[in-house]
């Protein structure tokens, strides 16, 4: 009887669901996304990069400390 309104708390759920699906179609939001990613990828390839160049010198270290 004192409990929450069912039907009211469906409309705020209905409310909140139409809010979040216009937010995403935004194109403010696909926008930041994309940089993000292409952000993320930069770094990805970077770090591999610099892994490989470690991997480079540990290997040589190794053949100079066998001689």
């Amino acid at each position: 009887m004192l409990g929450p309104n069912k039907e009211k708390a469906a409309g705020e759920k209905r409310k909140l669901c139409e809010e979040l699906h216009n937010l995403c179609l935004s194109p403010y939001i696909i926008r930041m996304v994309t940089s993000t990613t292409v952000r993320l990828e930069g770094d990805v390839e970077r770090r591999k990069r610099r892994e490989m160049r470690i991997e480079f010198w540990w290997e040589n270290l190794k053949e100079r400390s066998r001689l």
